[in-house]
């Protein structure tokens, strides 16, 4: 740990001088957690973390507003994508997610401007508040099985968002979950929705359909909570079963 806090005091006059690496490799032993600051604001194009011995669990807040990150490989043993882990990691364009991570934390990717894609894997089951607000360049959003409620405000302002499917784990979107998604053209909605917080379609001004995958009488049922008008004014496909009409 100390070889890690020597090179972080290297980075930090890296830092300062505003020069920017070209990559750094990590080797970190017997280190479970990166917590704030750790990286915060370095200059570095791409990192390569490798975890030995004890292995890092989780990342929080480690590299926020590293705005010079264009990617990163992120160690196997890793299972939490903590609080504003990349927030601000405005030139970073692309992300694995490990398989084995399960949770992904508030703000874990707040305002990663240039992100365009991004796979959540299997195993996730919860997706924090404005995990992916401010992702305005994504364009396409995987969603596993494994997720069982969207945050609320988890995808904020994705305004190159034009279709996204909900898997049929997920019982509830939260308040401002799709906010401002204004390229979002289409949306697949599961049964197991039960609920859809205030404003979660708000200014979803270029929504169309909303493909949804049960009955009439099920979607009356759903509590849809105010301001909403894009989603309820779509025009809704009942029993969709993946097929356009």
């Amino acid at each position: 740990f100390s070889r890690l806090l020597s090179l972080l005091s290297v980075i930090q006059r890296h830092k300062r001088k505003a020069i920017i690496l070209e990559k750094l490799k990590v080797r970190i032993r017997q280190v479970i957690s990166l917590y704030f600051s750790i990286f915060q604001e370095c200059k570095v194009a791409r990192i390569l973390i490798i975890s030995v011995g004890v292995q890092l669990r989780s990342l929080t807040g480690a590299f926020y507003n590293c705005s010079s990150l264009t990617s990163i490989t992120i160690p196997n043993a890793v299972t939490s994508i903590g609080t504003s882990a990349f927030r601000g990691c405005t030139s970073l364009t692309s992300i694995t997610i490990p398989e084995g991570v399960t949770s992904i934390g508030d703000y874990a990717f707040y305002c990663c401007t240039s992100l365009t894609s991004i796979t959540i894997p299997e195993g996730v089951t919860s997706i924090g508040y404005s995990a992916f607000g401010w992702c305005s360049s994504i364009t396409s959003i995987t969603i596993p099985s494994s997720v069982t409620s969207i945050g609320n405000s988890a995808f904020y302002c994705c305004d190159s968002l034009t279709s996204i499917t909900i898997p049929s784990s997920v019982t509830s979107i939260g308040n401002e979950a799709f906010w401002s998604c204004d390229s979002l053209t289409s949306i697949t909605i599961p049964s197991s929705v039960t609920s859809i917080g205030n404003y979660a379609f708000y200014y979803c001004s270029s929504l169309t359909t909303v493909y949804y995958v049960g009955t009439p009488t099920q979607w009356e049922v759903i509590s849809i909570g105010s301001y909403n008008t894009s989603l309820t004014n779509a025009n809704i496909v009942f029993n969709y079963t993946g097929e356009e009409n």
